[in-house]
C-alpha cells in the first residue's frame, strides 16, 4: 500500500499531467500498470515506453507513438516469458495496446 503511494507520488513529481484528450487511453494504461505492483525495474521500463508513447501522441508524432507502445507489447511479452507478470494481466495489456495502436491514425496534412 504504502510503496503504490510512494509511486504514485513520484510519477506525479516526475511526469507532470499531460493533455488528457490526447493521451487518454495511454494514461489509463499507465494507471493499470502502475497498479500492479511489479518490480521496480520492470514497472519503470513499462511507464518509460507508456510516458514516451504520451509524449510522442501529445506532439501529434503518431507513428512515434505506435513504435513506442509496440515496444511496450514487446517488454510485457518478455516479462510474461520469464513469468514476473501474471499471464492473463499480461494478455489483458496486450489486447489494450494492441487494440490503441490499430485505432490510431496520423493527422491530416495541413
Amino acid at each position: 500500500m504504502v510503496r503504490g503511494l510512494l509511486i504514485a507520488l513520484a510519477l506525479l513529481v516526475l511526469f507532470p499531467a499531460r493533455d488528457a484528450g490526447a493521451a487518454g487511453p495511454i494514461g489509463d494504461l499507465i494507471a493499470e500498470t502502475g497498479a500492479l505492483l511489479l518490480p521496480v525495474r520492470i514497472e519503470r521500463a513499462f511507464l518509460l515506453s507508456l510516458h514516451a508513447a504520451a509524449d510522442a501522441l501529445h506532439e501529434g508524432d503518431v507513428p512515434r507513438a505506435q513504435t513506442s507502445l509496440r515496444t511496450f507489447a514487446f517488454e510485457v511479452r518478455s516479462v510474461k516469458r520469464a513469468k514476473r507478470i501474471p499471464a492473463d494481466t499480461a494478455d489483458r495489456l496486450i489486447e489494450k495496446v494492441e487494440k490503441l495502436i490499430a485505432t490510431m491514425t496520423a493527422p491530416a496534412p495541413r
